[in-house]
This record gives structure tokens, sequence and C-alpha cells, in this order.
């Protein structure tokens, strides 16, 4: 069983937290391009936000009873029963939190100081810098095969996080790889770590039924399948000594009564999971043949498809899509100084870019292959 231990390290908050770019922003640097968010009487030209992977089918949420605003949140409600069932784990592993993000930032702190981790060179950036300020020491790998090469060389990383599917790579790692590398962790009295943000529409590869758990935590987030990011929901799935520990670290009431009412309605409505997984499928397979008509290496989820390329190229292409009013989320070298001198330690390709879009609603679809075709044709 993984031992708990308090970082004092983090605690002491010696490493700065700078803001990271996220999906869902609008641009404020690019002097170059204008993005009007004014909407068209026609709806020709609203701006249409491809830069996250959050559903653009959100779960119907109903009118909130009057009484669930007015009383604190209650802990003791059935939200983690219905959880447990949804994700397939028992109510005494899962524990509510106030979206994965407060997962993320505080299960570094848990870990000791200086430890060594294995983190996905692109993936969430959020990991990186959550066990970075924690004063842990990165060790960067491509994919899942280098993963297992990096851990079997190096005896001293004794916690790795597994993002699945990978954000942006779309890159899905199979429990038989998971349970190798999980086997690894736990030889070394470690902690690994699966981000399954992602996960919902894919269950068969969820590594929630295959663990015990005593070295590994699985995160879950409602907002990228129900569309319902602004509630701040997810969960941890964990051993319950972990439970019982990270409970303590909530601060009364973490997750808003809204959140909780939403969440135990929208995880226990499972003709809408039905309906929402084979839309997802559809839209993702009708971005991907869109996109792949564009001269770039495409990869694909249920929730975006990222394209790579010469950075330059993608860099253009990005730009192009925002004149059109068209936001996507770019990865290019990194700007933060101690990422970008750790990405160097990894031979990082600086030359290389990625171009990640969500999914479109219809609307949106019609709209970014007109454009497509019309940046096919300039390019010409």
């Amino acid at each position: 069983m993984f031992q708990i231990s308090e970082n004092k390290f983090s605690l002491l908050n010696t490493r700065m937290r700078a803001p990271l770019e996220h999906g869902g922003v609008l641009p404020k640097n690019d002097v170059d391009v204008d993005v009007d968010v004014n909407v068209e009487q026609d709806g020709s030209n609203t701006l249409l936000d491809l830069s996250t992977g959050i559903s653009p089918w959100v779960w119907p949420v109903p009118i909130v009873p009057q009484h669930v605003w007015q009383r604190l949140p209650d802990d003791d409600d059935d939200l983690e029963i219905v959880a447990a069932q949804y994700y397939h784990c028992s109510d005494e592993q899962i524990l509510a939190v106030p979206g994965s993000q407060w997962s993320i930032q505080k299960i570094p702190e848990l870990c000791g100081e200086g430890a060594k981790v294995a983190l996905p060179l692109s993936g969430y950036q959020e990991h990186w810098q959550a066990w970075h300020c924690a004063g842990h020491d990165v060790v960067f790998y491509h994919d899942m095969s280098d993963l297992l090469v990096i851990l079997n060389a190096n005896i001293e990383i004794s916690f790795a996080v597994v993002i699945n599917p990978n954000n942006p790579t779309a890159e899905v790692c199979l429990v038989e790889n998971l349970k190798k590398i999980e086997r690894i962790i736990e030889q070394r009295r470690g902690l690994l770590v699966v981000d399954e943000a992602f996960m919902d529409s894919t269950p068969e590869h969820s590594f929630i039924s295959e663990t015990n758990f005593e070295h590994c935590i699985v995160l879950r987030s409602v907002g990228k399948f129900f569309g319902l990011a602004g509630i701040r929901l997810g969960f941890a799935i964990v051993h319950p000594n972990m439970k019982h520990y990270l409970v303590s670290s909530i601060r009364p009431w973490g997750v808003n009564g809204i959140a909780r009412y939403v969440g135990r309605l929208c995880l226990n409505d499972s003709r809408w999971h039905e309906l929402q997984c084979e839309r997802l499928q559809l839209a993702s397979k009708e971005l991907l043949t869109i996109l792949s008509k564009l001269d770039f290496s495409v990869s694909s989820s249920n929730y975006f498809v990222t394209l790579s390329g010469r950075q330059r190229d993608v860099i253009n292409f990005h730009r192009y899509l925002q004149a059109e009013n068209i936001l996507s989320r770019l990865f290019t070298a990194p700007k933060s100084e101690s990422w970008l001198c750790a990405a160097q330690a990894a031979n990082i390709n600086t030359a290389e870019g990625r171009l990640r879009l969500g999914l479109p609603d219809e609307l949106g679809l019609t709209r970014l292959k007109k454009a497509v075709l019309e940046y096919l044709s300039v390019d010409e």
C-alpha cells in the first residue's frame, strides 16, 4: 500500500505557479488576427470555439430546485453511490472533488520530496506544473513503449502519470500495458496516476476495474463527456485509506451543491449516455474525414482531432481558422522557461507543432468543412 508522505516543499510553495494556456480562452496576444465574438443574425460568422475537448452536446440540465440553492452542500447525499455505479467501482473507493484539477494539484503533495516522476512530453501541462511546483524531478516520455523503457532503465522513478487517452496526442494505453506499468510502480512502493478525463465513451479501456488501487489513483471528470465543465465536478477513484486522507484535505463544502445535484442526475441517465456515445463517435469520424484532407499527420479520439506537422505550417493554419472566427488549440514549443529546459533535456523537436480541434455540432461541422476546402484551394 502506498504510504502518504506530506510534502513540506509544496506547502512552502517555493516554486510559483505560472498560469498555463488552456482551450476555451479567447486569444489576447495574437496581433495578426482579430477574433469577432459578436453574433451575426444568420449565425454564419459566430465564434466557433473548437479549442477544447468538451462535448458540444450538453446534458440537459433541469431547473435546479430552490432548496438546492438555499442549503449548504450535503456530503451525505448519494452522489458517490451513483458515481460508483457509473464508474463500476465501490463507493468506498470514490471521492467527489471540485474538478479533477483539484486532484492533479493535490496528489504530488502526498509524495514526499524530490521524487522522480515520469510524465508525457505531450500532455495536459497542469500535471507537469503540479509535480514541478511540489519539488519533484520530472522525466519525460514520448509514448507508452517509451515509458516502459524508461521505467525499466531508471529504478529511481517510482511515480508515473498516464493520460488515457492522451490529450492532445489521443494515444490510448491498453490495459495490459497499464498493468505492466503498475507492477513496476508497486515494486518501488510508488504511485501510478491514470487521468481518464476523456474515457467515458470508451469504458472498455478504463483501468478502474483492473487495479486494487494500492499503488494507483484514477481520475475522472464530468466536464468533457457531459459538456458540463462549468460545474467543476470530478472524481478520484482510490484505495479507501487514501480516500479517508483526501476527504480531510478538501475544504468544507468543497463540491458545491449545484454540482452535486446535477452530477447525481446526469450520471444516472443511462439512456442519454448511450445517445451521447453514438453522437461523439459519429462526429469524431466526420471531423477526422474533413481534417484528413490537410497535409498534416492526424490522430483522433472521440472528443477531438489533433494535427501534427511543421510548426510554421501548423501556426499558419491555426491563424487562418482564427481569421474565419474558428478557435483551435495550438501546441508549439513550450513558453515557460522551466518547462522549456526540461523539454530540451528530453530532446523535444521544437520545429514540430500540434493543433487540436474539438468536435463541432452539425452547423459547426458544415462551417469547418467549408473553411478547410477554402484553405486547400488557397494553399494550392
